[in-house]
């Protein structure tokens, strides 16, 4: 596999290895504290409180729900993993950070194997791009809380490097023992699972690699073992089936079929995931009364407003023609990827749009989060073909000023979005509401016999 042309013939400020290392760690070391920054300041929502509830019963009263969240057309993410995921950390330390570490360094271990599965692709200066595009970018970093798609990069990160692997060394048996893992790792966390699934099946109908049958047999029978207490506790409640339950809305397979306008919002997630317009609650409905009088609160709005809109309505004009280059290639190839990142980029987008038509519900930009490194992954790859005619230092400009660009981006939605500034509901003082709802006090009590 053959290295994407473009900025790899530009030469770093300084040309040795140690300019480049110390660059990617400054690059995730504050976007790793930014997470921190994020999980700090959220706001409770019904997905958190149904998350620390799960938890604080493992920690504390020994329970252990062996189902997951709400899933939005009805019934409950299957699998014991979730209540793991968030009760294991709070036997750990007492506090609703520890699950939340716990994530931030799931996505850290998850930028690494991306890295990894990047390295023979771009150079090092482009793994550089990569890394600050995705993990500093307020997509990645504002979801770095007590959330369930946060924890599905990592399931991404593993299929893409197993993938990459047994490209390399087809039928290998570990490789293929950990690309079945990530979908059933995925599989007991979030529904956007089924995106795995469709990717290698699709990739494996094209050829594109070859798994060892009997790794896929044991890990197949490693995920329905860890299945077997969700099935005993579906038994006794067969509300927990997570199956579409037409009475809790409009809410039926097929749905974007039916509904026009849902699937194109959900295939247009793709090129947003590369925009500068994030998630509504850290670009909407600002709040700019932690910035003391009106007029510097006036000052602040008219600035911060204008960059973000300027700086988003230009991201997305750049994110829709990387994405119509994206297909335009696609479409030329006659679907014939020459590449094996080429071929999973086109993985991921004809499960977008299966997704897109098969949901039972509107689609919403949590639903295809596990593609957001596959989007960026792709996005990369057009910057680096089309922009390789830019002067060096042009372009480093550029790349830092998107990155100090993210990281004020990061800073202020802490300060103004509703979701990360409450001083009276936030994952502290929530976290001992949910306990004391459960009749516990600070103190951990001993777990019944």
């Amino acid at each position: 596999m053959q290295s994407v042309p473009g900025w790899q013939a530009h030469k770093p400020v300084v040309n040795n290895k140690l300019f480049e290392k110390v660059v990617l760690w400054g690059i995730v070391l504050i976007g790793f504290a930014q997470g921190l920054f994020y999980a700090w300041n959220v706001v409770l929502t019904s997905d958190q409180e149904q998350l620390l509830g799960k938890g604080i019963k493992l920690a504390f009263l020994g329970e252990w729900e062996h189902y997951g969240n709400l899933v939005t057309s009805g019934g409950n993410v299957p699998g014991s993993l979730t209540t793991a995921l968030v009760g294991l950390p709070l036997m750990l330390v007492d506090s609703p950070m520890s699950p939340q570490v716990l994530i931030g360094l799931l996505q850290l271990a998850s930028l690494a194997l991306l890295i990894k599965a990047l390295k023979e692709k771009f150079t090092p200066l482009q793994i550089i791009v990569f890394a600050g595009l995705f993990w500093l970018s307020p997509w990645r970093v504002s979801k770095a809380v007590l959330w369930n798609p946060s924890w599905l990069f990592l399931a991404t990160a593993l299929h893409l490097y197993s993938f990459d692997q047994l490209v390399k060394k087809p039928r290998a048996f570990w490789m293929s023992f950990l690309h079945v893992l990530a979908i059933g790792y995925a599989f007991e966390l979030h529904p956007s699972a089924l995106l795995l699934v469709i990717m290698s099946g699709f990739l494996y109908l094209r050829k594109a690699y070859r798994v060892n049958w009997p790794a896929v047999g044991l890990a197949t029978a490693l995920i329905l073992v860890s299945l077997i207490p969700w099935f005993m506790a579906m038994q006794g409640n067969e509300s927990l089936a997570p199956v579409v339950d037409e009475g809790l809305g409009n809410f039926h397979y097929g749905y974007g079929m039916t509904h026009p306008f849902s699937l194109l919002k959900g295939v247009m997630y793709w090129p947003r995931y590369t925009s500068f317009v994030f998630p509504h609650f850290i670009f909407s409905n600002l709040d700019y009364s932690r910035f003391g009088g009106t007029t510097m609160q006036a000052t602040v709005r008219h600035g911060y407003d204008s960059l973000r809109w300027l700086l988003g309505g230009a991201s997305v004009l750049v994110a829709l023609w990387g994405f119509g280059w994206q297909l335009r290639r696609v479409w030329q190839q006659r679907f014939k990827c020459p590449t094996a990142l080429e071929n999973y980029i086109l993985a991921g987008l004809v499960a977008m749009v299966v997704l897109a038509v098969l949901s039972p519900a509107e689609l919403s930009h949590w639903h295809l989060y596990i593609l957001l490194p596959v989007a960026n992954i792709a996005f990369c790859r057009f910057l680096f073909e089309q922009f390789h005619w830019l002067p060096a230092g042009a372009a480093r400009a550029m790349f830092c000023m998107v990155m100090i660009y993210f990281i004020l981006f990061n800073v202020m939605a802490n300060f103004t979005a509703p979701n990360y500034y409450s001083s009276s509901y936030n994952m502290r003082t929530g976290y001992e509401a949910v306990k004391s709802s459960f009749g516990i006090d600070s103190v951990r009590v001993d777990p019944p016999d």
